[in-house]
């Protein structure tokens, strides 16, 4: 192995890891390491991913990066935005990115850097750097391919705002962020990528001659058991604060529809409600699994989706028998609506696949 070729890669979520195993075995002569971030708050849950990646012997060193913004409290959270303000206008991004960086992964000199999107600080940090090294974005699954942004109290929007416009930071969502440029974009249906200011884009899990090896590693990585179910129940993370009763909405929906059958639910890495029933059996399984891992398994039965997913571009959807959730306006906010019936639209799901919860 050729030492000087080293490459990161930075995530929080299975699909993101799954992403990363299919890019990392076409770079078989890169010396890979990894850093876990923070999923849904457990430790076990990074735990479990860096069994997976430690089983998958793609990485010398896996890194967990456990401190969150989320964290501070009002005025700490001022304190940092107006740190990170002053770093900017100072002409000190660099060193202090730097700095950030190798607290986490110790010396940062690499060849290659797959990041997350920009919602985070430590991806923008990253992303700075692709004036120098190769850093490549991975995708984001259904925010790909839609205008989204975060919903948050106006004082919050205007400070990502300024982010924004200073290309520091994008923790609000918003499209056409200025790193963009200096980065290469990975996504499934690159041609309908919203976002079109990246250095290129590329083509994500597509057919090449590291198939045969990328499928043998994910062989090697999950065990998938097929389970006896009825159905398949592919759930939604955090949604604000109606969250428990959109959620509960759509537990009564599969009990109503599925009443005294076995219900598999592929938990979505975020998603910590406690999925409890008398009317059905609720077989919970696969949080850290992504479900594009799952579809071959699974794919004779039901697919219900909570929420469109991504998922859904992987369907043969003349054969495949799935239904996508939609819900009363009462359940869930303005913000939601918008951005489900343009992911549907995004998604070319048809209304006949489309079940209304009122």
């Amino acid at each position: 192995m050729d030492s000087h070729k080293r490459a990161l890669a930075e995530i929080t979520s299975p699909y993101r890891l799954l992403q990363v195993f299919w890019i990392a075995v076409q770079y078989p002569d890169y010396e890979w390491d990894i850093v876990l971030r923070y999923i849904d708050g457990k430790m076990e849950t990074l735990e479990r991913m860096k069994r997976e990646c430690i089983s998958s012997g793609l990485f010398t060193n896996v890194f967990f990066a456990t401190e969150t913004n989320k964290e501070l409290n009002g005025w700490d959270k001022i304190k940092k935005a107006l740190s990170l303000i002053f770093t900017c206008i100072t002409g000190r991004r660099k060193k202090v990115f730097k700095r950030d960086i190798e607290k986490v992964v110790g010396e940062f000199n690499y060849d290659l850097v797959l990041v997350e999107p920009s919602f985070a600080l430590f991806s923008c940090e990253i992303m700075y750097f692709g004036k120098d090294i190769d850093v490549r974005i991975l995708e984001d699954g259904a925010w790909d391919y839609t205008f989204n942004n975060f919903e948050y109290d106006r004082f919050t929007m205007l400070v990502g705002r300024i982010f924004y416009y200073l290309g520091i930071y994008n923790f609000a969502g918003f499209k056409f962020f200025k790193l963009n440029k200096y980065c290469i974009k990975y996504a499934t249906d690159p041609d309908n990528v919203i976002e079109r200011n990246f250095k290129e884009i590329r083509p994500l899990f597509c057919e090449n001659e590291y198939s045969d090896k990328y499928n043998h590693l994910l062989e090697k990585v999950y065990t998938i058991k097929h389970i006896d179910c009825d159905a398949v129940l592919f759930t939604n993370g955090i949604v604000e604060n109606n969250d428990e009763l959109y959620k509960q909405k759509a537990l009564e929906w599969v009990e109503q529809n599925y009443k005294g059958k076995k219900i598999l639910i592929k938990l979505h890495p975020l998603d910590n409600f406690q999925y409890e029933s008398n009317e059905i059996t609720c077989s919970i399984h696969y949080k850290t699994v992504p479900g594009e891992v799952l579809l071959s398994v699974f794919k004779d039965k039901p697919l219900i989706f909570m929420f469109p997913s991504t998922l859904i571009l992987y369907l043969n959807k003349d054969k495949v028998d799935y239904k996508v959730l939609d819900y009363s306006d009462d359940y869930i906010s303005s913000g939601f609506r918008s951005a489900f019936d343009r992911i549907i639209e995004a998604l070319h799901v048809s209304s006949e696949q489309i079940v209304k919860i009122e």
